[in-house]
């Protein structure tokens, strides 16, 4: 596969047409843009494309989008010149409905039936929340509990247009006790209750015809762990992995240094849950861990992450236990500085690579978005923005900043033109597309996601 380019040069006076000849050798995808005054620009190989303009500056394809132009995928099989207005045509057909297993070709997403597919998808929260109990049965405990979503809320994410949805689940509620050995051999200690729920929540999406996205989620790490000055605990991995530990930032520079083989009992976890949605078409992808993130007082720098290794021994669980399932791949935050978690993309098929953006404005989100798109044009892989928060628009503490609609609007053309999917968080929640307590949308924002459809 490569990254064809059909680029629409706006000039204040017109549209100026543009012919793209590409010709494809062993291994370079030697591309020529010619307008009426000659050679314009020329492009690269055939895992991505850049742009060098006559200025000796250079474009990702991210960036060719944000100007304007627009961005399709071509499989070339001979040599060909194309018109700006043919290029299209040899795109795989695309569909917003997904209706079972997915697989990946190059950047692409794409169905059983070889139709293109992006993801459009809406964070569910409250099945990470807690320490194995559900809300009901936790009543005041710090750990608060888990929650199922309300009867509303399946409907509302069909109609309102989204295909799938990033359900966000949490070590600590699957497996709320620690593994005993009986016989010789570790006995796993699963949640029966909690797997029930969340097997109520994927028929609820599934027969409308949503895809569900697994999320191995956690914020403030783990119940173990106060969040902040609060008296309201973590989510994420279980407590019973840090008895007098105090420190969330050791537990996770444990984790990340798979101190006493940590990982592979994530990985055990991770095995039970993806064999037990095995046959499930519409369980449709595991995200392997949500935000691996440094820590930025250096204390846990991008390079000890070890996210290489960790995501060898997570997607090989989840591939001996679920074939069809696209591994989601989680890097590091950007910091500014260039260092990330992952040195190259994970050693499997059908992968998928994510990020998140909380970034408060277009300028700062958009030097974001280049920087993983980037990675993921040169590992020749989809890219997927897991997270975002529409500019604040989705926070309800607070209110939103100036200027929020113009931004998602913004990023909502970029994204959908560059073929990148992603998942706003959250349905409800401290941070929503709903008004608190409630079902009813906050219908300026909900407005602007439908657009990026």
């Amino acid at each position: 596969m490569f990254v064809g380019t059909e680029f629409g040069e706006r000039a204040r006076r017109g549209r100026r047409h543009v012919q793209l000849h590409h010709r494809l050798t062993t291994s370079i995808l030697a591309l020529t843009l010619v307008t009426g005054a000659g050679v314009f620009a020329w492009a690269s190989e055939d895992v991505g494309i850049r742009v060098a303009l006559p200025s000796n500056t250079s474009l990702t394809v991210a960036d060719a989008i944000a100007a304007g132009s627009a961005v399709s995928i071509a499989s070339p099989h001979a040599t060909a010149n194309v018109t700006a207005a043919a290029t299209s045509a040899v795109l795989p057909k695309a569909t917003h409905r997904i209706t079972g297993w997915l697989h990946t070709q190059g950047s692409l997403i794409l169905d059983s039936r070889g139709r293109r597919v992006r993801f459009v998808s809406m964070g569910i929260h409250g099945m990470e929340v807690g320490a194995g109990l559900s809300a009901a049965a936790a009543g005041r405990s710090p750990a608060k509990g888990w929650s199922v979503p309300t009867p509303a809320t399946y409907a509302n994410v069909a109609r309102w247009g989204f295909n799938s949805v990033r359900l966000a689940v949490s070590w600590a509620n699957l497996e709320p006790a620690a593994p005993t050995v009986v016989g010789g051999r570790l006995r796993h200690h699963f949640n029966a209750g909690y797997v029930a729920a969340l097997d109520g929540i994927v028929r609820g999406f599934a027969r409308r015809h949503v895809a569900v996205i697994l999320d191995m989620h956690q914020n403030d790490w783990s119940p173990a762990f106060a969040r902040g000055s609060t008296r309201w605990l973590g989510a994420g991995l279980p407590a019973w992995l840090y008895p007098g530990v105090s420190s969330e930032d050791t537990a996770r520079r444990w984790f990340f240094a798979d101190h006493g083989r940590v990982q592979q009992r994530l990985a055990a976890a991770w095995r039970f849950l993806a064999g037990h949605f095995a046959h499930d078409r519409m369980v449709v992808g595991a995200d392997l861990f949500n935000e691996p993130y440094a820590l930025r007082d250096g204390a846990l720098p991008a390079s000890k992450l070890h996210l290489d290794a960790l995501y060898r021994r997570l997607g090989t669980a989840v591939r001996a236990a679920n074939p069809r399932m696209l591994l989601i791949f989680e890097d590091s935050q950007d910091l500014g500085h260039g260092g990330f978690g992952l040195s190259s993309a994970a050693p499997f098929r059908n992968e998928v690579y994510s990020f998140h953006d909380y970034r408060p404005t277009w300028s700062s989100a958009w030097s974001v978005i280049r920087r993983y798109e980037a990675r993921a044009r040169r590992w020749n892989v989809p890219l997927w923005i897991g997270e975002f928060n529409g500019f604040g628009a989705g926070v309800n503490a607070q209110p939103v900043a100036a200027g929020w609609q113009s931004a998602l609007r913004r990023m909502m053309r970029v994204t959908r033109r560059a073929g990148i999917g992603w998942s706003f968080w959250a349905y409800d929640g401290a941070n929503s597309l709903v008004y608190l307590h409630s079902d009813t949308p906050k219908q300026p924002l909900l407005s602007i996601l439908r657009s990026g459809r």
